[in-house]
């Protein structure tokens, strides 16, 4: 994290990941935490109170959304359905017309206005058709350039039926969860990239069955946006060639054109950034 980010936390029950943000966000940042509990909601905004008086930190503010679908904010349509409770056929379309209408003109969650998206064990909760939109939203909700950072469970092989069909293991966060290299797929296949396993927490490993799960933690980026400039770099080793997300092949010494995809490889140390004619080095924390 950063000074001055703006936060969005993804399933954040109590708050306690949002506290931590706050303070390192300070007061140029922002932090949002969202999660569809009541009661783990009025136990943050209460804490965040009490938070908000005791620290010098970035404002916290705490919503009732699915991570499937950060343009809704579930207050306002439950409080719409209070006032305007659908009693027929009519009524119901004029609700949806009202959520369709409120989620574009004024989403809950703006595109694009976030620095970094973090989630802590909340994925492998969702349902499986919606885990893909949970991708895409945070791809929308991050500005370019923007970062993510997901602690989920994750498993060796496909979960079988039966599991699935498991409420408690559901419930324990083992039968939602996707297979590991699944889970990286789907992210990359929004358009996040430079997707990188920052840990892989084989202690945590428990064995349901043919099945193994685990915990990963990973960060990646959105892109930033293309100016129309090309950007031509040239890979240092070790090793032959370097493989972007792009598919790129980017062979050592070799100049190359660096694909958007690949836009993260540009502050990777093992390559040199080339301006004009002449390769540049990243600098040190030193120089």
């Amino acid at each position: 994290m950063r000074e001055g980010d703006v936060v969005l936390d993804l399933g954040s029950g109590a708050g306690l990941n949002c506290y931590v943000a706050a303070q390192i966000a300070g007061n140029n940042g922002a932090v949002f935490g969202i999660d569809i509990n009541p009661s783990m909601l009025q136990i943050a905004r209460e804490e965040a109170k009490a938070f908000q008086k005791a620290t010098d930190s970035a404002p916290l503010r705490f919503y009732k959304a699915s991570a499937s679908n950060l343009r809704v904010d579930q207050e306002l349509a439950e409080e719409r359905l209070r006032t305007e409770p659908c009693a027929d056929w009519a009524s119901w379309k004029n609700f949806e017309q009202f959520i369709s209408d409120s989620s574009q003109s004024r989403p809950l969650i703006d595109s694009q206005s976030i620095d970094l998206v973090i989630s802590n064990c909340v994925i492998n909760l969702v349902g499986e058709t919606e885990k893909q939109n949970v991708f895409a939203e945070i791809y929308r909700v991050l500005k370019p350039g923007g970062r993510f950072a997901i602690s989920d469970n994750v498993s060796d092989i496909a979960i079988p039926d039966e599991l699935k069909r498991d409420t408690k293991l559901w419930s324990a966060c083992y039968s939602g969860v996707l297979q590991e290299q699944e889970f990286y797929k789907q992210l990359q296949e929004v358009g996040l990239t430079g997707i990188k396993i920052e840990a892989r927490d084989d202690a945590s490993t428990k064995r349901i069955g043919s099945v193994r799960f685990y915990s990963v933690t990973v960060t990646g980026t959105k892109p930033e946006v293309q100016t129309g400039k090309s950007v031509t770099v040239i890979y240092r080793g070790p090793g032959l060639e370097l493989t972007g997300d792009s598919g790129r092949v980017y062979k050592r010494g070799v100049p190359t054109d660096l694909a958007s995809q690949d836009a993260y490889l540009s502050t990777d140390d093992a390559l040199y950034v080339v301006e004009g004619s002449q390769p540049v080095k990243p600098k040190s924390c030193c120089s």
